[in-house]
């Protein structure tokens, strides 16, 4: 399987996110307006495309911006709050390895109110099923 086919927020990590591990699924990719300002003001940082990561860090990808996001600090909350906070500063851990993030569409938007009914156009369902299948 070629995983740079799939749209993934993170590394994978053979034996661990590749198959059955744990899979976080958003709607689409994010791109606040603020992302987008710093992109067009020359401010925003390309990430590194050397580094592997997992969901819980990648800040060691994205740069610092990574710990602004929204929907990553609230799962991360959600891991604390279920007694299982995520290391965001090293790739020691089997159960960060173990996380996929992903999204049901391989699009991009400011707010999800940007047109919803895209989300069961048959790319976008298919897209989500290649994810299933392959993980």
């Amino acid at each position: 399987m070629d995983y740079n086919d799939l749209n993934l927020g993170n590394s994978v990590f053979q034996g661990f996110n590749d198959k059955y591990g744990l899979m976080l699924c958003g709607y689409e990719w994010g791109f606040s307006k603020d992302d987008q300002q710093a992109q067009e003001s020359g401010e925003w940082v390309e990430p590194n495309e050397e580094v592997k990561y997992t969901f819980a860090n990648k800040a060691q990808h994205w740069g610092d911006v990574a710990n602004t996001w929204r929907y990553d600090r609230n799962i991360k909350k959600w891991f604390e709050l279920w007694g299982f906070p995520l290391d965001s500063q090293n790739l020691d851990d089997d159960f960060e390895k173990s996380i996929v993030q992903t999204n049901w569409a391989d699009t991009q938007n400011h707010s999800i109110a940007q047109g919803t009914n895209k989300f069961l156009s048959e790319e976008q369902i298919d897209n989500f099923i290649n994810h299933i299948t392959a993980l």
